[in-house]
C-alpha cells in the first residue's frame, strides 16, 4: 500500500543540505530548469526572455487614399500618425502576420511553462 505523505526535504541545516539538494536538482532536472542553472556548468543555458509581440504596421500594407504620406492623415490641419491594423495588410502581409502571430503565441506560450516552472522550482 502506498503513502500519500508530502516527501518533501526541508532544509533546516547542514545535515539537511544532502537530501535537500539531489531533491532540489531532481524537480530542477525534471522541470528541464537544470541546465539552466546548474553551478558546474561555465556556461549555463540562458532562460527564454518574453516574446515581443507582432505588430500589423511591420507587414506590407494596402495603400491607403490619404492627403499626407503613408500612414498618416490630415486632421484639421496636422498629421495624424494611424496604427495599421490587419485589414490594412495586403494579402501576402495577412498570411506573414498570421504565421508571425502563431509563432509569437507558441513562444508565449513556452515562456509563461518556463515561469511557472521556475516559480514552482522556487516554492
Amino acid at each position: 500500500m502506498s503513502s500519500n505523505t508530502d516527501s518533501s526535504v526541508i532544509l533546516r541545516g547542514p545535515d539537511d543540505w544532502d537530501k535537500w539538494n539531489k531533491q532540489f536538482q531532481a524537480k530542477a532536472v525534471a522541470y528541464s530548469l537544470w541546465e539552466h542553472i546548474n553551478p558546474n556548468v561555465r556556461a549555463p543555458k540562458a532562460l527564454m526572455t518574453e516574446p515581443e509581440e507582432p505588430k500589423p504596421g511591420e507587414y506590407a500594407t494596402v495603400a491607403r487614399e490619404s492627403t499626407g504620406t503613408e500612414g498618416e492623415s490630415q486632421t484639421q490641419g496636422r498629421r495624424v500618425r494611424q496604427r495599421a491594423t490587419i485589414a490594412d495588410l495586403n494579402p501576402e502581409g495577412q498570411k506573414a502576420f498570421q504565421l508571425a502571430w502563431s509563432i509569437y503565441t507558441h513562444r508565449l506560450k513556452q515562456y509563461s511553462d518556463e515561469k511557472n516552472k521556475i516559480k514552482e522550482l522556487k516554492d
